[in-house]
């Protein structure tokens, strides 16, 4: 059976996905970029969980992009985990907690409008920690980390 216009573009945008995490993961491995974990983790756990949901309802070829996005996402955590910021301050773990609950919100309502704002929300809460780090600490970043960090936000179905 041959691939279809969708799996070619689905395997490119993988292809491209996959290869875009490298520069950022150097930054970090060369101390040029210092990730945060609170921010990852929550990403991670946005990501997993939207593709997961692609999974459960029947995958198409367009649910490569999610798992390759939770794939690289799993990478920055495990560098967060050497590499990163691990020390949690009280707005770490405010953030933490209320991110968590937007998720939980997020999977328990049955409105599409409303799980859309809970994620955006959810994701918003868990990059507050990367936003107060990034204002202190401004010579952590540049802007090829930014530019890949940037791409993994707002993937979420």
């Amino acid at each position: 059976m041959a691939l279809d216009w969708h799996a070619y573009l689905a395997t490119a945008g993988a292809t491209i996905l996959f290869l875009s995490v490298f520069p950022y993961i150097l930054s970090i491995v060369r101390g040029e970029t210092i990730p945060h974990l609170v921010t990852w983790i929550g990403s991670l756990f946005l990501t997993a969980i939207s593709t997961a949901a692609q999974l459960v309802k029947g995958p198409s070829w367009s649910v490569v992009i999610p798992i390759v996005i939770t794939l690289n996402t799993l990478w920055i955590v495990i560098l967060s985990l050497r590499y990163g910021v691990k020390v949690f301050s009280t707005i770490d773990k405010v953030c933490f907690v209320l991110g968590i609950a937007a998720i939980v919100l997020w999977i328990l309502t049955n409105e599409p409008l409303v799980a859309l704002y809970l994620s955006i929300l959810a994701d918003f809460i868990f990059m507050i920690p990367t936003m107060i780090k990034t204002y202190k600490y401004p010579s952590f970043r540049h802007i090829g980390s930014l530019n890949s960090e940037f791409q993994f936000r707002g993937q979420y179905p």
